[in-house]
């Protein structure tokens, strides 16, 4: 919808500020913001101000047909007022004129009209710069022509750095990291925001998806299929493949180092030897992970000691679990008297686990599920400790509750995925949260290209594919290899 980019301008028309002067102003595209109050009880002062011709009532009006706060939601009545205000030269207006055109709401889509509006906003709008790119690149009511393209989106870059550090405070601070030899292995960029303003915010926006484009390397090549794709954007490489958008924009398609030319082999650093490595390396992960998601068996059964009278028993294996019993009761009794109660079941398995360690008692850390059956890793939502009693059996410790859980009582404390040492623990936790957060980034994206598809929201889908793949594979072999 359209109404993600201008809803910021329900408080500022409303307030008597002028809502845009040589820049506009978007909200970035994180969620429709609600109409306040007093916007829903003015809705027919507004209109009588529209219909009077006021520019900014016109954008205000078609903003909340839009958006369907204060009025039912209405695409043509929306792009209705959006044009009134937009031919009076409102470069928010154009700007949303050209995204309606484009996606075809509250009017039937046409790409020429959209490129037209696009330009019009262009002289105010960062991000219209950064579209037009698009525009451009893809033909997409103009004539083709990456030339064109490349200068759009150079422009949104300069533009939208130029108008953040104007009303953000912005400073950004680079680091090269350099060999000897003065070649470059890295850079990072620091950036420090003093002020906040919904202009600087979008302007800053535009200016990191316009470098982003710019970054990616652009190259034509003939694919597998024998078509010719011409100055598409590479997106990420492996040692075999390179992942790039089709002529359209679209994110993804791959192809086989291989398969390329020797410059383009050469420029993504093409080595059969690395590629054949990787091959077998990725191979053996697909065996050992089989698929991602709940068809991840990663799961062992351990072989546990059943419950005795360790009274009565005089035998070694009594012995080392009634001390086994006495250090995981001492750890619990040390751990809540010292208000580390809140202490989660992973950080008490670890902790436990360096306890154990110290005293030279050889143990692993055991994610599981007590209490339901478990289908994958991903099922897990406790952790304890398994103890090794002798060779291949092992004693179950509940760190949380200060107790040895034996096989006979509750066997699921022997079933789940063993950690050798807290360090991998702690790294499968640390991709776990990585993955939990990318997987909400990635739903969001999705969820504003759904209700706008526009050439920015595609792109953030895009991206945030690629982040979940990545994520996903590093904790796929991870566990993998902690077998």
């Amino acid at each position: 919808m359209v109404s993600n980019r201008i809803a910021v301008f329900f408080g500022l028309v409303l307030l008597g500020l002028s809502a845009v002067t040589a820049f506009p102003q978007h909200t970035p595209e994180d969620g429709r913001k609600p109409v306040p109050q007093q916007v829903q009880g003015t809705v027919e002062i507004v209109k009588a101000k529209a219909e009077a011709n006021d520019v900014e009532a016109q954008l205000l009006l078609g903003c909340m047909y839009d958006s369907g706060n204060g009025v039912k939601l209405d695409y043509d009545e929306a792009f209705k007022w959006f044009l009134k205000a937009a031919e009076q030269g409102h470069p928010v207006a154009q700007f949303n004129v050209a995204l309606m055109y484009a996606a075809g709401h509250g009017v039937p889509r046409n790409e020429a009209e959209a490129a037209k509006w696009y330009q019009k906003a262009e002289p105010a709008d960062v991000m219209a710069m950064y579209d037009l790119g698009w525009v451009f690149a893809i033909g997409r009511g103009v004539s083709k022509s990456h030339g064109d393209a490349i200068t759009w989106w150079s422009s949104a870059e300069n533009r939208g750095r130029e108008v953040a550090q104007r009303e953000l405070g912005l400073t950004t601070t680079s680091t090269l990291w350099k060999l000897p030899d003065g070649k470059v292995i890295a850079e990072s960029e620091t950036v420090s925001v003093m002020t906040n303003t919904a202009l600087g915010l979008t302007a800053y926006r535009g200016y990191k998806v316009a470098s982003r484009e710019l970054n990616h390397p652009c190259i034509s090549f003939t694919n597998q299929d024998g078509t010719f794709l011409e100055n598409v954007h590479v997106m990420g490489s492996s040692p075999v493949s390179i992942f790039y958008r089709w002529t359209d924009g679209t994110c993804c398609g791959e192809t086989r180092l291989a398969k390329l030319p020797d410059h383009l082999q050469k420029q993504f650093g093409y080595e059969p030897k690395n590629a054949a490595k990787y091959e077998e390396e990725k191979a053996r992960t697909a065996a050992s992970a089989a698929a991602y998601g709940t068809h991840v068996q990663m799961l062992a059964e351990y072989p546990g000691v059943a419950k005795s009278s360790l009274a009565s028993d005089p035998s070694e294996e009594a012995k080392k679990i009634q001390t086994l019993a006495e250090i995981v009761a001492d750890y619990h009794k040390k751990s809540t008297s010292s208000k580390a109660a809140d202490f989660m079941c992973a950080e008490m398995a670890m902790g436990l686990w360096n306890e154990l360690r110290a005293q030279g008692i050889p143990a692993q850390i055991l994610v599981g599920n007590v209490e339901e059956d478990m289908v994958s890793f991903f099922d897990a939502n406790h952790a304890w400790v398994l103890a090794e009693t002798s060779p291949g059996l092992y004693v179950a410790l509940e760190a949380t509750g200060g107790f040895v859980a034996y096989a006979t009582d509750n066997p699921k404390y022997y079933f789940g995925h063993a950690f050798t040492n807290p360090k991998q623990f702690k790294d499968c936790i640390a991709l776990e949260r990585e993955l939990w957060t990318a997987i909400q980034q990635y739903d969001s994206a999705i969820d504003k290209f759904d209700l706008q598809p526009t050439r920015v929201a595609a792109t953030e889908a895009d991206v945030r594919t690629m982040d979940v793949k990545e994520i996903r594979w590093k904790l796929i072999a991870l566990l993998s290899g902690g077998r």
